[in-house]
C-alpha cells in the first residue's frame, strides 16, 4: 500500500505538470491565432491538429483522475473495514466483561434464594414452635394456675395480647420475607433473560466476526485484482475518457433542460391550482351572496308588509283622530254652552234666593248635580282627548320610523345588486384566465412527454448499475445465509429458556404450598382465638350472678369513663375537623395562587399573540411587496422569451432559405467544396469568436477594436450587441440570485413564525383553565358542606355537653340519695358493727367499692380446685362494660346499689 500511494502521488504530479502545459500551450497558441487572425492568415488545420491532441491529453488526465478516485474508494473501504474489526473486537470484550458481570450476579441471587428457603425452614420451626406453646399453654389453662379469679383473668389478657402480638409481627415478618423472595425472583428472571439476550448477542458477534474477517480477506485480494487491473485499465479509459465526456454534456444538457420544464410545469400547475382553488372561493362567496340576498328579499317583503300594515293602523288612527277632534270640538262647545246656561243659572239663583229659599235650594241642588255631571263628562273628554293626542304622536313616529328602514332597505338592495354584478363579472374574468391557464398547462404537458421520450433513451446507461445491484444482491443473500444460523442459535436458547420458565414454574407452585401452609396455620390460630373467647364468654355468663351487685356500683363509673371517652372522642372528631378545615383553607389558597398566576400567564400570552399578529401583518406587507416584484420579473422574463421566440422564427426562415438554395443548386462537387469552405469559415470565426469572448472578459488588446470597429462595422455592431446581452444576462442573474436569497429569507421566517405560533398556548390552557375553574367551584361546595357539618359537630358537641352535665347532676343527686339511705340504715341498725359499711362523707368502708372488693377477696380464704374452675373473671372486657352502658343506665339511676356486702 505505501508503493501504491508513492505511484499515485508520483503520477498525481506529473499529471498536474502536464496539464499546465497543456493550459500554457493553449494560450500560447491563442495568442499566436490572433496575432496571425490580425494580419489577415490563419493556420486553421495546425489548430485543428493541435486542438485534437489537447483534447486527448485532458481526457486522459480525466480517465487518471476517475481511476485515482477509484483507486481512494477501494483504499477507504478497507479502513472502513479494519475500523469494523476494531469495534467488534472491543464490543466482544464489552459482551465478555458484562457476561462475567452476570454470573456474579446469578451466583449472588441463587445465595438470596438458598437464604431465602433457609428462612422458610426456620418460619417453619417457629411455626411449630409457636403451635406447642399455644397447647402448653391451653394445658397449662386448663389445669388452672392457683391464682384469685381477677389475677387469672389479668394473665389470660396479658397472654393473649402477647400472643396476637407476637402472631402479627410473625405475619409481618412472613410478608416482608415473601416480598422479597417475590422481588428477588423477580430480579433473577430479569437477570437470567439479560444472561440469554447476552450470550445471543456474544455468538452473533462472533459470527459477524469471522464473516467480516473472511469479507476482509477477500476485499485484500479484491484490492490487489484491482491495482493489477487499474493498470490494465489505463490505456482502455484514455480511449474512452472522450466518449464519456460526449455523453456526460448531454446528460448534463437534457438533465438541465428536464428540469426546468419540471420546473415551468409545477409552476403552472400551482398557478392553476391557486386559480381554481379562488374561483371555488369566489362560487362559495356568491352562493353565500345569493343566500343573503334571498334572505334580504324576503326581509324587504316582509318590512314592506309589515308597512303597509303600519299605513293602514296610520290612516286608522287619523280617522280616529279626526273624529276624536270633533267630538272634542263637540264637547267644548257643549260645555261652552252648559257654562253659560251655569251663569244664567247662577244669577236665576241669586235673584231666587231673594223669593224662594226653599225652590231655590232644591233648584239649586238639582243645578249642582247637572254641573258636577257635566264637570265629569267635561274631565272624561279630556282623558280621551289627551290618549288620543299620544297615540297620534305615536303613530305619526312609527310611520317615521318605518320610512326611514323602509329607505334604507331599499339603499341596502342596490348595493347588493352592484356587488353581485361585479362579482360575476370576476367570474367571468376568472374563468377565462382558468381556460388560458389549462391551455398553457397542455402544452407544458406536451412538452414533458416529450423530454421524458428523451428521458428513456438515456435508461441504457442504467445496465451498469444493474450489474452492480445484482453484486450486492449476492452479498444480501450471503447475509440472509449469516441470518439463517444466528435463527438456528436463538431457536436452541428459546428452548433453554423454556425448560427455565418450567423450573421457575415448579418454584411458584411451591412457593403457593407454602403459602397454603401458612394459611392453615393462621386458620389454626383463629381457631385457637375463637375458643378462649369463647372460654371468656363462659366463664363470664357462670360468675354474672355473683358480680351483679358490684356491677351495679360500677356502673355510675363506667357512666363516667364512657361519659369521658365520648367527650375524648367529640373532641378528637373537632380536632380532626379543624385540620380538615385547614387543609381545605391551604388548599383553596394554593387554588387561588395557581388561579392567578394562570391569570397572569394568560395576560403575558395575550400580549405575546398582539406582538406576534404585528409582526405577521409586516410580514404579510412584505409578502405583498415581493409578490409584486416577483411579478414584475416574470413579465420581463416572458419578454425576453418572446424575443428569443422571435429570434428561433428567423433561425427557421433561414434555414428555410438555405433547404430552397441547396435545392436550386445544380452540381454537388461544387456544393461540397462550398460547404467545406463555409465550414472552415465557420470555424475561423467560431475562434475568433471565442477569442473575442475572452477578450471582452479581459480586455487587454484595445486598438483591435478600433481596428474591427474601422474596417468591419457590423460585425463591430454585432461584438457590441453580444456584450450588451451578456451583460443583461449577468445582470439578470444576480437579480435571480437575489431573489433566491429573498425567498429563502422568507422561508425561514415563515417556518420561525410557524414554530412561535406552535409554542404559544392553545385552547387546551383555555380547556385546562375552566378545569382549574370547576375544581374551585366543587371546593368552594365541598368547603361549605364542610361548614354547615362543623356547626352540625358544634351542636352534636353542645348537646354531649349538655348531656354530661345532666349526668353529672343526676350522678350528684344519686349519691345524695344513696347517703341519706346509709345514714338513716345507720340510724335504724344503731350502730351494730356486723356490717361494714362506708360512707363517701366519712370514714367508713363499704364492701360494694372496688377497693373494699379488693381487700375482701384479699382477706378471703383461698379457693379450692373446683371452686377455682367454677369461677372465673369477675371482669368483663371494656367491649361488654361499654355495650352494658347505654342498656344498663336507665336502671342503674332508677335503682341504686346495694348498701352493703356481708364481711
Amino acid at each position: 500500500m505505501p508503493d501504491l500511494d508513492d505511484g499515485t502521488r508520483q503520477e498525481d504530479s506529473s499529471a498536474m505538470n502536464t496539464k499546465n502545459l497543456m493550459v500554457q500551450a493553449q494560450d500560447d497558441f491563442d495568442i499566436a491565432n490572433e496575432l496571425m487572425d490580425s494580419h489577415g492568415h490563419g493556420i486553421d488545420t495546425f489548430r485543428e491538429n493541435y486542438q485534437q491532441l489537447y483534447d486527448s491529453a485532458m481526457a486522459s488526465l480525466e480517465s487518471i483522475a476517475y481511476a485515482r478516485q477509484w483507486q481512494d474508494q477501494l483504499t477507504a473501504e478497507l479502513n472502513g473495514h479494519r475500523e469494523k474489526l476494531r469495534n467488534l473486537e472491543t464490543y466482544e470484550e464489552d459482551a465478555k466483561s458484562s457476561r462475567l458481570n452476570l454470573l456474579a450476579m446469578l451466583e449472588n441471587m441463587q445465595q438470596l434464594l438458598g437464604e431465602v428457603r433457609n428462612s422458610e425452614v426456620a418460619k417453619k420451626e417457629t411455626a411449630t414452635k409457636l403451635s406447642a406453646e399455644i397447647e402448653a399453654a391451653s394445658t397449662r389453662i386448663a389445669a388452672g394456675p392457683g391464682w384469685t379469679p381477677e389475677q387469672e383473668v389479668e394473665v389470660k389478657q396479658r397472654d393473649h395480647g402477647a400472643l396476637r402480638g407476637e402472631v402479627s409481627t410473625i405475619t409481618l415478618h412472613m410478608e416482608q420475607k415473601q416480598e422479597k423472595e417475590r422481588l428477588a425472583r423477580e430480579r433473577v428472571e430479569t437477570l437470567e433473560a439479560r444472561k440469554v439476550a447476552l450470550d445471543e448477542a456474544v455468538r452473533a458477534e462472533v459470527t459477524r466476526k469471522g464473516h467480516l474477517e473472511e469479507l476482509l480477506d477477500a476485499n485484500q485480494a479484491k484490492a490487489q485484482r484491482d491495482q493489477e487491473l487499474y493498470k490494465n485499465q489505463k490505456e482502455y479509459l484514455k480511449t474512452e475518457a472522450e466518449h464519456i465526456g460526449v455523453v456526460e454534456e448531454q446528460l448534463r444538457a437534457s438533465k438541465e433542460e428536464m428540469e426546468r420544464c419540471l420546473s415551468e410545469y409545477d409552476e403552472l400547475f400551482r398557478t392553476i391550482q391557486r386559480l381554481s382553488e379562488e374561483l371555488n372561493t369566489q362560487i362559495t362567496a356568491n352562493g353565500e351572496l345569493q343566500e343573503e340576498n334571498v334572505s334580504r328579499k324576503q326581509a324587504t317583503d316582509a318590512t314592506l308588509a309589515r308597512l303597509r300594515v303600519l299605513e293602514k293602523n296610520t290612516l286608522k288612527t287619523m280617522r280616529l283622530k279626526d273624529l276624536a277632534q270633533k267630538k272634542i270640538d263637540e264637547t267644548e262647545a257643549k260645555r261652552q254652552q252648559y257654562e253659560q246656561q251655569r251663569d244664567t243659572l247662577k244669577t236665576k239663583i241669586h235673584g231666587l234666593n231673594s223669593i224662594d229659599m226653599k225652590a231655590g235650594r232644591k233648584n239649586i241642588d238639582s243645578l249642582k248635580r247637572q254641573i258636577g255631571e257635566l264637570e265629569r263628562e267635561k274631565d272624561i273628554l279630556d282623558r280621551k282627548h289627551i290618549s288620543s293626542d299620544r297615540a297620534a304622536s305615536l303613530i305619526f313616529d312609527l310611520s317615521k320610523a318605518n320610512q326611514a328602514t323602509r329607505k334604507n332597505l331599499l339603499d341596502d338592495r342596490e348595493a347588493m345588486k352592484q356587488s353581485i354584478r361585479g362579482l360575476r363579472s370576476r367570474i367571468e374574468q376568472l374563468a377565462g384566465e382558468r381556460e388560458r391557464a389549462e391551455k398553457d398547462s397542455l402544452e407544458h404537458t406536451r412538452l414533458w412527454q416529450e423530454r421524458a421520450e428523451g428521458l428513456k433513451a438515456q435508461g441504457l446507461q442504467v445496465a451498469d448499475l444493474q450489474k452492480k445491484i445484482a453484486a450486492a444482491v449476492a452479498r444480501l443473500k450471503q447475509q440472509q445465509n449469516l441470518y439463517e444460523a444466528v435463527r438456528s442459535d436463538r431457536n436452541v436458547y428459546s428452548k433453554n429458556l423454556i425448560e427455565t420458565q418450567d423450573v421457575i414454574k415448579e418454584m411458584k407452585r411451591r412457593f403457593k404450598f407454602m403459602n397454603h401452609q401458612i394459611e392453615h396455620l393462621k386458620d389454626e390460630i383463629t381457631i385457637m382465638d375463637h375458643s378462649l373467647v369463647k372460654e371468656h364468654f363462659h366463664h363470664h355468663n357462670v360468675d354474672k350472678d355473683k358480680e351483679s351487685l358490684r356491677n351495679d356500683v360500677t356502673k355510675v363509673k363506667k357512666q363516667i369513663v364512657s361519659g369521658e371517652h365520648i367527650a375524648l372522642h367529640q373532641r378528637s372528631e373537632l380536632q380532626k375537623l379543624t385540620r380538615i378545615i385547614q387543609e381545605a383553607d391551604e388548599e383553596r389558597q394554593r387554588q387561588v395562587k395557581e388561579h392567578d398566576a394562570i391569570v397572569g400567564e394568560k395576560g403575558v400570552l395575550f400580549g405575546q399573540l398582539m406582538k406576534r399578529n404585528d409582526e405577521l401583518s409586516v410580514l404579510y406587507d412584505k409578502i405583498r411587496i415581493q409578490t409584486s416584484s416577483l411579478h414584475q420579473g416574470e413579465v420581463r422574463y416572458q419578454q425576453l422569451l418572446d424575443t428569443i421566440m422571435d429570434l428561433e422564427g428567423q433561425i427557421k426562415s433561414m434555414e428555410k432559405d438555405l433547404v430552397s438554395s441547396m435545392s436550386q443548386a445544380g452540381d454537388l462537387n461544387e456544393l461540397t467544396t462550398a460547404s467545406n469552405k463555409l465550414e472552415k469559415d465557420l470555424m475561423r470565426e467560431r475562434a475568433k469568436m471565442t477569442a473575442l469572448v475572452e477578450e471582452l472578459e479581459l480586455p487587454l488588446n484595445v486598438h483591435r477594436w478600433r481596428k474591427l470597429e474601422s474596417s468591419d462595422p457590423e460585425r463591430y455592431d454585432l461584438v457590441r450587441k453580444a456584450q450588451s446581452l451578456q451583460r443583461n444576462l449577468v445582470s439578470k442573474t444576480e437579480s435571480a440570485v437575489k431573489k433566491d436569497l429573498l425567498i429563502q429569507e422568507k422561508e425561514k421566517l415563515y417556518i420561525e413564525l410557524k414554530t412561535i405560533l406552535g409554542r404559544q398556548p392553545g385552547p387546551e390552557v383555555a380547556e385546562q383553565l375552566a378545569v382549574y375553574q370547576e375544581n374551585l367551584k366543587h371546593k368552594v361546595k365541598q368547603m361549605r358542606a364542610m361548614e354547615a357539618e362543623l356547626g352540625m359537630y358544634k351542636q352534636q358537641v353542645d348537646l354531649f355537653k349538655s348531656d354530661i352535665e345532666a349526668a353529672n347532676e343526676a350522678m350528684r343527686a344519686l349519691r345524695q340519695r344513696w347517703v341519706a339511705d346509709q345514714r338513716r340504715s345507720k340510724m335504724k341498725q344503731g350502730g351494730s358493727g356486723s356490717d361494714e359499711t362506708i360512707n363517701l362523707t366519712g370514714n367508713t368502708w363499704d364492701s360494694s367499692s372496688p377497693v373494699a372488693a379488693k381487700a375482701s377477696a384479699d382477706s378471703m380464704p383461698p379457693l379450692s380446685q373446683d371452686e377455682k374452675g367454677n369461677s372465673s373473671s369477675t371482669i368483663p372486657d371494656s367491649k361488654h362494660i361499654l355495650e352494658g352502658d347505654r342498656t344498663q343506665e336507665p336502671q342503674a339511676l332508677d335503682n341504686p346499689p346495694a348498701v352493703a356486702v356481708e364481711a
